[in-house]
């Protein structure tokens, strides 16, 4: 589907559009990546810089999602986008993406600001900027590559699309998606341990009986 605002075309896919922060390669996906391979990047590959209007922003989820071990707080993102480095992300695309970890505080905090600035009148209109620019080194001894993540008042014509974003939920919130559907609880029926999926709670540890069952807070 598609609707136009003051003259741009906001593409919104009737399957959600569900981009990858790949951290360990270094860029968004659409896949698994195997690094170092040129037709995986090719194939699976968005590009390393993003930039953005947000449309929804849920930052009150945890669990765990692919090889995360321990729960984590995550943030589960839905904007337009207005500017990439990948073709195949074209400026009015709706897009989707589950992030955690320093990046979802980012969120969380910038989500306290909108909020804190529509309180006293003086709500600015924002872009998101995401470049994968960094290496870092963790205390399993790896070395991880996580965006930058940054946010600047909008152009006139990046405007557009920043109102367009903000119609989406009053008009289109079927293009939505809900992060814990998409990502549902998986917990091991013996012992109750979630084993992967979202909540929007934090999740307590059970002691292994085989009747247990997820706690959630």
């Amino acid at each position: 589907m598609q609707f136009t605002h003051n003259k741009a075309i906001i593409g919104m896919p009737e399957t959600p559009y569900l981009l990858r922060v790949n951290k360990q390669v270094g860029c968004f996906s659409v896949g698994n990546l195997e690094p170092g391979n040129i037709e995986s990047l090719n194939t699976y590959g968005r590009g390393k810089s993003l930039e953005f209007a947000i449309a929804a922003c849920d930052t009150t989820l945890h669990g765990k999602i692919g090889k995360v071990k321990e729960e984590q707080q995550y943030a589960f993102i839905s904007a337009i986008v207005t500017a990439s480095d990948d073709l195949r992300l074209p400026k009015g695309l709706l897009i989707h993406f589950l992030i955690y970890g320093y990046e979802a505080r980012f969120f969380t905090m910038l989500a306290a600001e909108v909020e804190t600035a529509a309180i006293f009148g003086g709500n600015v209109p924002k872009i998101i900027r995401m470049v994968f620019d960094r290496s870092v080194s963790t205390q399993f001894n790896s070395t991880i590559k996580p965006p930058t993540i940054a946010s600047r008042d909008a152009t006139k014509e990046e405007l557009i699309l920043f109102e367009a974003a903000q119609m989406i939920a009053e008009k289109y919130p079927a293009y939505l998606p809900n992060a814990t559907t998409l990502y549902p609880i998986n917990a091991n029926p013996k012992t109750g341990e979630v084993l992967s999926g979202l909540t929007r709670h934090r999740l307590i540890p059970l002691f292994p009986t085989s009747e247990s069952q997820p706690l959630l807070a």
